[in-house]
């Protein structure tokens, strides 16, 4: 039987819609696993599937989270500051894939 392991941020509108598509996948003889640093066990678990925690990965999310482009709150970001904000939140992404919690 195929098992498909879902990683969710959490959001609401990405974790229902998953939640759709994983009954379907078990309507289909498949197994559907989740795992997320989001608190979201226990809807997860309320539809049926088994879930893990991510907590490694969690530092790095709240960097992410805690970034601004730009300044100070309310200043306009330069395309300097912008460009930076990019690039260290897809280190932080690289970093996080290197975890090998997932594993």
């Amino acid at each position: 039987m195929p098992h498909v392991v879902y990683i969710t941020n959490g959001m609401s509108s990405t974790l229902n819609s998953s939640l759709e598509l994983s009954r379907r996948l078990v309507d289909a003889g498949h197994r559907v696993t989740y795992l997320s640093h989001a608190d979201v066990e226990e809807t997860v678990r309320a539809n049926g599937h088994p879930f893990h925690r991510l907590r490694r990965d969690r530092e790095f999310v709240h960097e992410a989270a805690a970034m601004r482009p730009g300044g100070p709150d309310g200043a306009r970001p330069s395309p300097g500051s912008i460009v930076r904000w990019v690039g260290e939140r897809r280190r932080l992404r690289h970093e996080s894939a290197r975890l090998d919690e997932l594993e």
